[in-house]
């Protein structure tokens, strides 16, 4: 295996994340305002020719991934690749934050707790070590077969758990990793199997005036 330089791009805004839905397995679409994103992030890496873009099957970020495809001048494969998905959140996934935190407090409590131990899963749903175990898998497989830049697109959850492992924090603090909507993360995956963070989360692509609509969207006075 070859050090491979990888494009991380976690996926763009649903209608589910501006009203703070929990979702892992469940299948939203993209919000309007994150097909916005979508095509921030597509412009963004329009000048870097990837062999294929390597996705989640989820429909987030699979559509995602095609509006970066459609944007490269290569015409590059939209590929899914199953271990990319999100954690699963069990019998928690597809219920509003507030919900979840009347019917289920105890349980929101120890999923948020930063004492949570890497074993940890909710009722029903994917253990943390598990989940960072097959998106590594993953991983290591594309970037054993890169020819070129890899474009991977994925999930905060699964990137907050590799980001934090990456920077030998526990698991439990996976949601201080995540990076942003539509960010790019780039890394230069190594012969070795570890990983080497060129900039995290990054922004810098995305214009003021949509990322001001977003949080209009998040507050629920606008709704």
């Amino acid at each position: 295996m070859q050090d491979a330089d990888v494009y991380f791009i976690r996926h763009a805004v649903t209608e589910e994340n501006l009203r703070y839905t929990l979702i892992g397995r469940s299948n939203p679409p993209l919000h309007p305002l994150g097909q916005t994103q979508a095509a921030a992030a597509a412009a963004a890496l329009r000048t870097i020719e990837f062999d294929a873009i390597y996705t989640s099957p989820l429909r987030r970020a699979h559509d995602t991934a095609v509006a970066i495809a459609e944007a490269q001048r290569t015409a590059p494969a939209v590929v899914d690749v199953p271990d990319l998905r999100e954690l699963d959140l069990g019998i928690l996934d597809g219920m509003s934050s507030l919900a979840a935190y009347e019917q289920h407090r105890e349980l929101m409590d120890q999923a948020l707790s930063m004492d949570a131990p890497d074993e940890f899963s909710l009722p029903e749903g994917e253990r943390r070590m598990d989940a960072l175990q097959r998106f590594q898998d993953a991983l290591q497989t594309l970037a054993a077969v890169a020819s070129g830049p890899l474009c991977i697109v994925t999930h905060g959850g699964v990137l907050g758990l590799w980001l934090a492992r990456l920077h030998d924090q526990p698991l439990a603090r996976f949601r201080e990793w995540q990076p942003p909507h539509a960010s790019i993360t780039r890394a230069r995956m190594r012969s070795d199997g570890g990983a080497d963070v060129q900039k995290r989360g990054d922004m810098s692509h995305m214009p003021a005036s949509l990322a001001a609509d977003i949080a209009r969207a998040r507050d629920p006075r606008h709704r």
